[in-house]
């Protein structure tokens, strides 16, 4: 893939919403998964988003080889689906996305936990808390991410702010559990 990283950064940017859809309605957010099934009805449609929506639809009935599912996308649909697969744990290496290009990458959501318990340590590196206060306010604030990542943001930003007891009911099951398991180290 040749695409600049502004190009990478601009789709990201403009399926993020999409993406996050993607990951939490597979995580059992059942409001992502009912507000991504238009979208997805409409999307496939149109000739240009066809093999994407496939594709996604076939993230959301569980099937997760990055082998199986990305041969023939295009760059742009390339980075869509690889990212709702990398957020889903799923270790997917593109060509021009590779760990040492990390503008605009996508953090899985264990390294941004694992970032949360170290920002919240007393030896924590200098403005890494402040990083992942910004970062879990604009989960928090996200108009139209699903609940359960805003509810996500909204927890980890009280975390970071050094709260420790939380009514988690409002997150999807597998989420709770990873933010329970970020409370049991701290």
């Amino acid at each position: 893939m040749t695409m600049p990283s502004s190009g990478i950064a601009r789709i990201r940017k403009e399926w993020g919403n999409v993406i996050y859809a993607v990951i939490a309605a597979c995580q059992g957010d059942a409001d992502a998964a009912a507000q991504l099934a238009p979208f997805l009805d409409e999307m496939s449609c149109k000739d240009d988003w066809r093999a994407l929506v496939a594709v996604l639809r076939r993230i959301l009935a569980g099937e997760r080889d990055p082998m199986a599912l990305l041969p023939g996308l295009d760059d742009t649909d390339l980075i869509i689906a690889g990212d709702a697969l990398r957020g889903l744990g799923v270790d997917v290496s593109l060509a021009g996305q590779e760990d040492d290009d990390d503008d605009g990458d996508m953090v899985r959501l264990d390294d941004f936990l694992d970032m949360v318990i170290q920002a919240c340590r007393p030896d924590a590196p200098p403005g890494l808390a402040e990083q992942l206060c910004s970062a879990t306010r604009g989960m928090a604030t996200l108009l139209n991410a699903p609940s359960g990542i805003r509810e996500l943001g909204r927890v980890l930003n009280a975390i970071l702010a050094g709260e420790r007891e939380f009514d988690l009911s409002a997150l999807p099951p597998q989420l709770a559990d990873k933010v329970r398991d970020v409370l049991a180290v701290l």
